[in-house]
């Protein structure tokens, strides 16, 4: 069965946004894992304000690339857009799209629309409504955290990678996802050439 070519483009393109999502996860989590190490977190600690932006900076675009992915309305193009177009094209598997639709929904309806309202009302804009409270707004209007970003991302990743099993032709590197290890060592060498200096500089 012939695909449509602006199918498989788009598939590419979410693809990415999974990729990056997944590469803001990584980095996070990285900086977590270090804390953990005593050296580690010293230097952390001692250039907090660099780390604690880094961390802060992390969250929201992990927080705004799922919002991307998980968007419905009609002016945007979103997870749910792509599993309408490949239950168009693949009508044989429409009772396993149904079924993703439904995970990906029940899941994480919640977190959905709490990602929703932070994008609108505090990320993207100063919203008259919430201007003097934005801290309620995260902590208690439309509250998030890590877990439940972490955990719906694994959700979008499981729901495209069934979808990628349908095109037979789509090559497999398209989603490549680095595991947690490679950006705890990055992040490990850059402490550790920090400490060495420090140890250097105060070495007579």
């Amino acid at each position: 069965m012939s695909v449509n070519s602006d199918l498989f483009k788009k598939m590419l393109v979410i693809g990415e946004s999974i990729i990056k999502a997944h590469e803001y996860k990584m980095a996070y989590l990285a900086i977590q894992e270090a804390l953990k190490d005593e050296d580690h977190n010293r230097l952390i600690n001692a250039s907090r304000g660099f780390f604690g932006a880094t961390r802060n900076a992390l969250l929201v675009a992990l927080s705004i690339e799922i919002s991307k992915l998980l968007d419905n309305n009609d002016e945007s193009y979103s997870m749910w857009d792509l599993l309408k177009e490949v239950s168009n094209n693949f009508p044989n598997e429409s009772q396993k799209i149904k079924t993703l639709k439904k995970v990906l929904s029940s899941r994480h309806d919640t977190l959905i629309q709490n990602l929703k309202t932070q994008r609108n009302k505090y990320y993207a804009h100063l919203d008259n409504e919430y201007l003097l409270q934005q801290r309620n707004l995260l902590q208690n209007i439309a509250p998030t955290d890590f877990s439940e970003l972490s955990n719906a991302l694994e959700t979008i990743q499981k729901t495209f990678l069934e979808i990628k099993h349908m095109f037979v032709h789509l090559d497999t590197q398209t989603l490549t996802l680095n595991q947690e290890a490679s950006y705890v060592f990055d992040l490990y060498l850059l402490l550790d050439a920090i400490n060495k200096k420090q140890d250097d500089e105060v070495t007579p």
